[in-house]
């Protein structure tokens, strides 16, 4: 197989397994509710998901870079930087998430409704996950070119 085509299914991998399947499967379970509620993606993922979906796509290109024999000089700078871009990815997943679950918790007499921007969210995750996955990108086309 080709380089071209191993990064190819990397690609289709990534992007099916890690972003639409779960969407797939949130579109399949409501399939026979009534009214049809419809999911997008923006909704889907509207609390930071999509940082999820990058963490996976970052370690497992980390994987991939510690199991390449060729890349052994350069391994520990690759798996620094892939491991700052899988920290923000958990940063935008997780940091709205635990706020939203913190503010939930406190009676709403103690605060003036406080909630969090979930459009920011979004636009932040999104961002982060374009990011994190050229990235891998790039690192899994050198992974592949050095093999």
């Amino acid at each position: 197989m080709s380089h071209w085509i191993a990064i190819g299914y990397w690609i289709l991998i990534n992007i099916a397994i890690g972003i639409f399947a779960p969407l797939i499967v949130g579109m399949l379970f409501v399939r026979y509710t009534k009214p049809r509620p419809k999911i997008t993606l923006r909704q889907f993922y509207a609390k930071g998901e999509l940082g999820l979906a990058s963490l996976i796509i970052a370690l497992s290109v980390i994987v991939d870079i510690r199991k390449s024999p060729n890349l052994q000089n350069s391994v520990g700078i690759f798996v620094f930087g892939l491991s700052g871009f899988a920290f923000a990815s958990v940063y935008v997943w997780a940091v709205p998430l635990c706020t939203d679950l913190l503010l939930s918790s406190i009676p709403s007499s103690s605060h003036q409704k406080e909630t969090v921007d979930w459009v920011k969210v979004w636009r932040e995750s999104s961002g982060t996950a374009v990011m994190v996955f050229s990235v891998c990108l790039v690192a899994e086309i050198l992974v592949e070119l050095a093999t």
